[in-house]
């Protein structure tokens, strides 16, 4: 049966919930494309509907509790795992884990939830979920995919989906839910005095991040490890740069774009998006990069200059896109011509 897409011309609808007991939250969200019969189920296949940029609650039901959310840093793409259900008809009809093709959405966090949201509060605002949910229903035709179960026989509790849609209303119902809240109010939030709130502290990317899962993959786990790890070590050389200048360099907050890092230096603005790059891939991490950091460029002006920087790992063996660059008022640099970073 198709997924009900009933968020779809809806901006604020960004929110959605993984349930699972995963040691690893915030990686990734993965599912089978079929269930063990052999079908579609929504309770997997919603994964391919996740956007890049929305926004994933996780509820951990081992501890009860969602204390971490994530952004989607793209779209789901396929590859093969090992997976098996873990619900009783499976368990008792004996069917083991085998490999079998799987979507993927890779994702940018995890940001803790403060205070973290108990499955026991969750049961107190009983109510306030009922009527969050009744609204959703009443305005949407077909199933809304909802987060909890409800009983006039039980008290509530997570759903057995994998991943479900946590309508806005009802992520509204929870305070401790608010910073991720705002992802859908960037554009509102990000006005003026850049200088006085911009971002968080950075953190610094974890260069030693690799892919552990089993091949074949439809992407290459080395070619995926090479680029988070290339990716980092750009990163970290950039902020190490910025820092070494008596600049300070910034992380997005939980309301901003997800720029890799931004700084102020002579009361301009700066924000960098960074590309790791290979042979291969160079044109195309080039354009995809060039295109975001234009974007997150034109959320954050206000009423300070913006201005714009795309940080490779290397040279780019196409030497017109260091003309392109130009035009377009972006600086383009990688390691050794940091020193390009100055008052455009």
């Amino acid at each position: 049966m198709p997924v009900n897409e009933w968020w779809l011309n809806d901006p604020a609808e960004i929110f959605w919930v993984e349930t699972t007991n995963r040691t690893d939250i915030g990686i990734d969200l993965w599912a089978p494309k079929l269930d063990g019969s052999g079908r579609e189920h929504a309770a997997y296949s919603l994964t391919f509907h996740v956007r890049p940029g929305d926004v994933i609650f996780h509820y951990d039901t081992n501890a009860g509790q969602i204390a971490w959310w994530s952004r989607a840093s793209g779209h789901a793409f396929t590859e093969e795992r090992i997976w098996g259900s873990h619900g009783e008809v499976a368990r008792k009809a004996g069917i083991q884990p085998f490999k079998r093709p799987c979507w993927r959405v890779l994702l940018e966090g995890p940001f803790p939830v403060s205070p973290v949201l108990t499955l026991e509060e969750i049961r107190r605002s009983e109510p306030l979920v009922r009527s969050a949910l009744e609204q959703t229903r009443v305005r949407v035709s077909g199933s809304i995919y909802p987060p909890f179960a409800l009983s006039d026989k039980r008290p509530i509790r997570a759903t057995q989906f994998y991943l479900t849609k946590m309508p806005r209303t009802l992520a509204e119902a929870f305070p401790a839910l608010a910073d991720a809240l705002s992802e859908s109010r960037i554009e509102a939030l990000l006005a003026d005095n850049h200088a006085l709130a911009l971002g968080q502290a950075y953190v610094p990317a974890n260069e030693q991040r690799s892919v552990t899962e089993p091949e074949p993959f439809t992407v290459d786990p080395a070619l995926m490890e090479r680029s988070q790890r290339s990716h980092a070590h750009t990163q970290n050389a950039l902020a190490s740069y910025v820092t070494s200048q008596g600049w300070i360099a910034r992380s997005p907050s939980s309301n901003e774009p997800l720029y890799d890092i931004a700084w102020m230096a002579d009361d301009i603005l700066f924000v960098a998006e960074v590309k790791s790059l290979s042979d291969e891939n160079e044109e195309r991490q080039l354009r995809y990069g060039l295109g975001q950091v234009l974007r997150y460029a034109d959320l954050l002006r206000g009423s300070i200059p913006v201005h714009p920087v795309l940080s490779i790992e290397r040279a780019p063996r196409d030497l017109t896109w260091s003309e392109l660059c130009e035009r377009l008022g972006v600086t383009l640099c990688w390691p050794s011509t940091f020193g390009r970073l100055k008052r455009p």
